[in-house]
């Protein structure tokens, strides 16, 4: 349909991750998220912007990635942006401005090392802002929070993270553009929800 507004979210991911899937990317990874039906999603997206993105496209996959996952925000669904490599950095708080959050995206290079842990860490934060500041308006919306990890692999396991996220009720969803090992990224959503 050319009306997406017509649509309720699950439509739009399905339309996102065929016409994604015709062009023959690896954006069909996205079909994790899912909007239930009568919550508002937060959505905290870590990308991974360490020195071996640099290699065999990952970088650009992952942009690519981003944007497609923008994209998909509903309605007024907001998302959060941080990256990391050596160290974790919020690039974007929360909005649901889709054009801002684009702009943020493209200006991502890859360099430094590898520390996911402090980006999951830092995702939860921002969450947990998020959290206190529709408390203190007295919002009474139903939300679903969840973090999007955007890396290459090679995620180490952290139990602390994933008690956390419980204790919050957040989802960790994770995507692997290149071909690092699965193992953490697998647990992180198993153990979560994602």
């Amino acid at each position: 349909t050319d009306d997406d507004s017509a649509l309720d979210g699950d439509e739009i991911y399905e339309q996102m991750y065929t016409e994604n899937t015709k062009e023959d990317t690896v954006i069909n990874s996205l079909s994790v998220k899912t909007n239930c039906a009568g919550l508002l999603d937060e959505q905290i997206t870590i990308e991974d912007v360490s020195g071996s993105m640099s290699y065999g496209g990952s970088m650009s996959m992952a942009k690519s990635t981003l944007n497609a996952f923008i994209d998909a925000l509903y309605g007024k669904d907001e998302a959060t942006l941080v990256t990391f490599n050596s160290y974790a950095t919020t690039i974007q708080e929360m909005t649901n401005d889709k054009e801002l959050l684009k702009s943020k995206v493209n200006t991502l290079y890859a360099r430094g090392g590898t520390n996911a842990e402090a980006a999951l860490t830092q995702g939860i934060e921002e969450i947990k802002k998020a959290q206190a500041n529709h408390k203190s308006m007295g919002d009474s919306s139903s939300f679903k929070y969840s973090m999007v990890l955007i890396c290459d692999g090679d995620v180490y396991y952290n139990s602390t993270i994933v008690e956390d996220a419980n204790a919050n009720n957040i989802s960790i969803n994770c995507i692997n553009v290149a071909s690092g090992s699965n193992a953490a990224m697998i647990k992180y959503c198993n153990e979560t929800g994602g």
